[in-house]
């Protein structure tokens, strides 16, 4: 979800016809916008959390890097027009912050899993969110 809203935001806000002239464009923006998703969900998921936790929040820049994947593979469109640069610049984000969930919090996110799978088994196609 979170990075289908970084892809909105910058894609509105990329829109004009000129506005991306090379893939760093592209990059910058989205890193900024990763930025500032991470800040507002550390702010909204730290407050009851362990201090670990907090720390690992903190030191990584996990969102930061996801913007410049999904910039890298959107400026690639924009400046090229190939429409298949636009499917990666999605993707492989979503699939990246799928696995960093997946290694930061193993132990959260295996326990919301299996109370979705508990109430809902149709949730397992809800996993790599």
């Amino acid at each position: 979800m979170e990075e289908g809203l970084k892809y909105l935001t910058c894609r509105a806000a990329m829109r004009k016809k000129g506005m991306v002239r090379t893939r760093m464009d592209a990059a910058i923006c989205f890193a900024f916008v990763g930025n500032t998703f991470e800040l507002i969900e550390n702010i909204a998921f730290g407050g009851g959390s362990e201090i670990l936790n907090l720390i690992l929040r903190v030191l990584s820049p996990a969102h930061f890097l996801f913007g410049v994947v999904i910039g890298y593979y959107y400026g690639k469109y924009m400046v090229t027009g190939k429409k298949g640069y636009r499917l990666p610049s999605f993707l492989i984000p979503v699939a990246y912050h799928s696995l960093s969930n997946g290694f930061m919090y193993p132990w959260s996110t295996a326990k919301s899993m299996m109370c979705s799978l508990q109430y809902s088994p149709s949730a397992i196609f809800l996993l790599p969110y």
